[in-house]
């Protein structure tokens, strides 16, 4: 009986801190960016994807997103946070491109159709999920951003406030009008 080698697993890989990175990168380590566009390059897909509604597009922005960062780590502060910082490069980039998308209309868009059957809860769950994503596209777009940072990327206010260039105060009071809206406009809905 013939036994293969065992394979010993690779170490795994040293958590560190994203500052840590950025200064081995600045230093000259390029792999310290691929580890952090590994940590960081899902969560910023799927905040353009909320933005834009479309795979490629949302693929797009965040390689252009990754790519200026690449390009201006050195204006990133020493005390600043990087997550918040890629952040913010995504949201310009995301309003300048719906901005510039002139067939752009998140009125028209429909519910992708439901493919199998499901139960009568999951069809309601699925209906209110899909009311409850049209009512906040229907939103300002400062109460948009906030809402959609704050609950679909769990980001905290003072994060919000640095990525909108806002203060943390005026990004609690744009959540609150969103929130209270979006209960009205839930309310009025059958």
């Amino acid at each position: 009986m013939s036994r293969k080698p065992v394979e010993e697993p690779e170490p795994p890989e040293e958590v560190e801190d994203d500052a840590a990175l950025v200064a081995r990168f600045r230093a000259g380590d390029r792999l310290a960016f691929d580890r952090l566009v590994r940590r960081h390059q899902r969560p910023l897909y799927f905040f353009l994807l909320r933005q834009v509604r479309d795979h490629d597009e949302a693929a797009e922005l965040t390689q252009r997103t990754l790519v200026r960062a690449f390009q201006k780590i050195h204006a990133l502060r020493d005390d600043g946070s990087l997550r918040t910082w890629l952040f913010r490069i995504a949201v310009r980039f995301s309003l300048n491109h719906v901005r510039d998308r002139s067939r752009y209309s998140r009125e028209d868009e429909a519910p992708e159709p439901i493919a199998e059957p499901v139960s009568h809860e999951r069809l309601q769950e699925a209906e209110d999920s899909i009311r409850l994503r049209m009512a906040v596209a229907k939103l300002p777009e400062k109460q948009r951003l906030t809402v959609e940072l704050r609950v679909y990327d769990g980001l905290a206010f003072s994060e919000v406030a640095e990525i909108l260039e806002s203060t943390e105060n005026t990004v609690k009071v744009n959540y609150h009008h969103a929130v209270t809206r979006l209960k009205e406009w839930l309310k009025e809905l059958p």
